[in-house]
């Protein structure tokens, strides 16, 4: 079963962070941003798709259990995204990979 919590990027994750360092959203976006050149969660999704990519790569989990692992609402979510990123499906690049 995953942790939902190590994906909580959107504007409650970040509030929260925020609050917890004393600093307003806005300015925890703004420098994560000016650090890492893209947002909190283009970061997380960037690190969800790598981490499905290693599963698809060297696990035999369906496509539908790398997706829930990943933090992905579901395998159609996993797939556009993935294809977006990589150029290739979920499955294509399993195959290619394999």
């Amino acid at each position: 079963m995953r942790d939902d919590s190590q994906y909580t990027v959107g504007n409650h994750g970040l509030c929260t962070l925020a609050r917890e360092l004393g600093r307003h959203p806005v300015y925890l976006a703004q420098a994560f941003r000016s650090h890492f050149r893209c947002s909190p969660g283009d970061f997380a999704r960037q690190h969800r798709l790598q981490r499905a990519a290693k599963l698809l790569a060297h696990s035999r989990l369906s496509l539908s259990e790398v997706a829930q692992d990943c933090g992905f609402f579901d395998q159609p979510h996993l797939s556009r995204s993935f294809r977006a990123r990589f150029g290739a499906t979920p499955g294509e690049y399993r195959v290619r990979a394999g």
